[in-house]
């Protein structure tokens, strides 16, 4: 079993290989191919219904609950790490403290206080919880599979797939999504149609040929 690679085309030197689903305890065997030029790999037959794989009573992504308090020590300190404010109480809460790497994030994007952010693939919402808590004002998180939709002051989790969405925003987020996605060029371009003229599209996703595949 073969298939042009979903990323770059190639059809030369592919690799395919099969891996078993033991988390949910579903035991299916997965067929995928590792792309002989990008070196990309993907699910050469994915199931026609994703859903029972996305489980929110076994599915990591679903555990924690949606904690919506404002912080105040959370937000002097990202405050004065993203944008300098607070200058003394600012300094003294962050002496010695561990920088969030959502926090890093942000920083790089440029995000603001007030930009429209979403989160593609939120899953529990837990990125959203932080960063409301650190003082972000406009927090969207969509992810097809949850049970439920969310709506708690400026923030909103909704369920639906980033082809279903019309706003534009600041900064749209895919962290460990867009793998999930069966076209992942399509999503790609969706999201640059939801991006705001000259904002950004940050995009985080497992890599192939590291320690962990190596081992």
């Amino acid at each position: 079993m073969s298939a042009p690679c979903i990323i770059c085309g190639n059809t030369q030197n592919n690799t395919s290989f099969e891996v078993q689903e033991h988390q949910m305890g579903i035991g299916h065997l997965f067929h995928y191919q590792q792309c002989g030029a990008c070196h990309s790999a993907q699910l050469l037959d994915p199931p026609a219904d994703f859903a029972p794989y996305y489980q929110n009573d076994n599915y990591y992504s679903f555990h924690l609950e949606l904690r919506l308090e404002q912080n105040i020590v959370r937000k002097i300190q990202t405050g004065h790490i993203l944008f300098g404010k607070y200058p003394i109480i600012g300094h003294l809460l962050t002496l010695g403290y561990t920088v969030n790497e959502f926090i890093d994030w942000m920083k790089n994007a440029g995000a603001q206080y007030d930009d429209a952010i979403l989160d593609v693939g939120t899953g529990n919402g837990s990125l959203l919880t932080k960063l409301y808590q650190a003082g972000f004002r406009d927090l969207t998180g969509i992810d097809p599979f949850i049970e439920k939709e969310v709506s708690y002051d400026n923030v909103r989790i909704e369920r639906k797939s980033i082809f279903d969405v019309t706003r534009q925003y600041d900064l749209v987020m895919m962290h460990h999504s867009l793998e999930h996605m069966p076209d992942p060029k399509a999503a790609l371009r969706k999201a640059f149609e939801i991006i705001k003229p000259g904002k950004t599209l940050l995009v985080r996703i497992p890599i192939m040929n590291n320690y962990g595949w190596r081992t």
